[in-house]
């Protein structure tokens, strides 16, 4: 009878959230998974891109230097910060690790990832935030332009792609 009554609540603690949200962070940027995600977009980005732009050759190191900031622990996609808000928020006694909850979590994360408004927010603070001016001095408006020809691209291609989630979160969670 208690199983059935703290079923209905079960949810990740915020310390589990957290090592969720740190962990794809760190994965979303290793060397590999960057290629893989290079691969997913090059096609799509290039083909809007002006010819003149070399983006084949581009794109691959372009993509590493902007994944790295929004995918960053601290302030990226994943974060703990955006993704365990709910967890963080408010814990209660029947909170427990659920892969469901890890898998759902991820997915509605990703998920968003594909919206204009966030795809918006996201360019917006690239933008204001310094970021070109600080990684390519010399290419500001080329960085820029890149940001704005990237970001509405490639995210809705990610975020139609939910299938890793299943075994990221068994992998951490060991569902």
């Amino acid at each position: 009878m208690i199983a059935l009554i703290g079923s209905g609540y079960c949810k990740m603690h915020c310390d589990d959230c957290t090592r969720v949200g740190n962990l794809v962070s760190d994965e979303i940027i290793l060397p590999s998974n960057i290629q893989t995600e290079v691969d997913m977009i090059l096609d799509a980005v290039c083909s809007a891109a002006p010819a003149d732009s070399d983006c084949e050759n581009k794109l691959p190191g372009f993509w590493q230097e902007l994944a790295q900031v929004l995918f960053s622990r601290e302030f990226g996609w994943f974060a703990p910060q955006w993704i365990c808000v709910d967890e963080c928020a408010a814990e209660d006694i029947f909170t427990r690790n659920l892969c469901d909850d890890c898998v759902d979590k991820l997915n509605a994360r990703n998920t968003e990832m594909g919206a204009e408004e966030s795809i918006i927010i996201i360019m917006e603070a690239l933008n204001n935030g310094g970021w070109c001016e600080a990684t390519y001095p010399d290419a500001i408006d080329s960085c820029m332009a890149g940001v704005e020809l990237l970001l509405p691209i490639a995210f809705p291609i990610f975020a139609a792609d939910n299938s890793w989630t299943p075994t990221f979160c068994d992998l951490i969670i060991g569902c």
